[in-house]
């Protein structure tokens, strides 16, 4: 969405959307329209530091980060 934002100013294009009241024209619209990008660029580059708070978070409590895999019928099989 971005890219799509800063190609369309580059060419002086601008985007009117009537249903949303979007009008890249004025300051407010192009606002309306880079602040969705903007929000998700946002969550994407924080997800590689959710990924290693949640092992984290759940070992500070007192339990196994990862629960552990299940055995195969045949491990199943050889314990008895």
């Amino acid at each position: 969405m971005s890219s799509c934002s800063r190609t369309s100013r580059r060419a002086d294009v601008d985007l009117i959307v009537r249903g949303q009241d979007i009008d890249t024209s004025t300051a407010v619209g192009r606002m309306f329209f880079q602040v969705p990008g903007v929000n998700a660029e946002f969550e994407h580059t924080l997800m590689p530091q959710r990924t290693m708070d949640g092992p984290q978070a759940v070992r500070a409590q007192g339990a196994p980060a990862a629960k552990q895999p299940s055995p195969l019928p045949r491990q199943v099989q050889l314990a008895r």
